[in-house]
């Protein structure tokens, strides 16, 4: 899969799977003996393309579990994220001592009959106005895929759920973008604090990805 996050001690792994062959994967001792062929498809998926970033970045052999609330389990000294859809998986990974969080996804764009109703739960009224004619679908999806990407990275160092208003997109262009929380997740992250984000298109799907440095002053990458 082609993104290049062209960020220092980061290695991104992402691709398409077979669902048929990833569903006979043997996931007893991940905990999803009793899944659907469908999820342990998608789980699989997600797990091997975050061993390989692993091994990629530092010849670590890890395949990560499910721990508290369905999150992967990293090994010490290292973070990430994973990401899939129906047909895609990727994961970024780092070490700790580089970044304290991450959080990538990826998404395949809406078709525009569906982004209309879609529109007032995912977007604030500002990103609202800020909506174009042109490839509807691929504009909303940018901006719900950003900011499930900002949740992966924030989330497990605030313990703060926040939603699809509580942050919004101030700018995306080139590959690049930088968000607004909203809302206050901690003193540390009070609203109002800006992170910047990165994205790319891969066929019909959008990757975006948080990478929260570890020395962070209230930006992401």
């Amino acid at each position: 899969m082609l993104f290049r996050p062209g960020l220092a001690n980061v290695c991104f792994i992402g691709g398409r799977f077979d669902r048929n062959q990833l569903a006979k994967a043997d996931t007893g001792r991940l905990g999803l003996n009793k899944a659907s062929a469908k999820r342990r498809a998608e789980f699989m998926a997600g797990r091997r393309c975050a061993a390989e970033a692993l091994y990629r970045l530092a010849g670590v052999h890890h395949m990560p579990a499910m721990g508290p609330k369905r999150a992967p389990v990293w090994p010490a000294g290292f973070t990430g994220s994973i990401s899939h859809s129906d047909t895609h998986a990727a994961a970024v990974v780092a070490r700790t001592r580089d970044y304290c969080a991450l959080g990538v996804d990826i998404e395949p764009c809406l078709a525009h009959d569906r982004t209309s109703a879609l529109i007032p739960a995912l977007l604030t009224a500002d990103e609202q106005t800020r909506l174009t004619g042109a490839c509807l679908g691929e504009q909303v999806t940018l901006a719900f895929s950003l900011k499930e990407s900002l949740y992966k990275a924030l989330y497990p160092l605030t313990g703060t759920q926040f939603y699809f208003q509580d942050a919004q997109v101030v700018a995306a262009s080139n590959g690049r973008a930088r968000m607004r929380l909203l809302t206050s997740l901690n003193k540390h992250w009070p609203a109002g604090t800006e992170v910047t984000a990165k994205y790319c298109r891969h066929g019909d799907h959008l990757i975006t990805l948080v990478a929260i440095a570890a020395e962070r002053t209230g930006s992401g990458v």
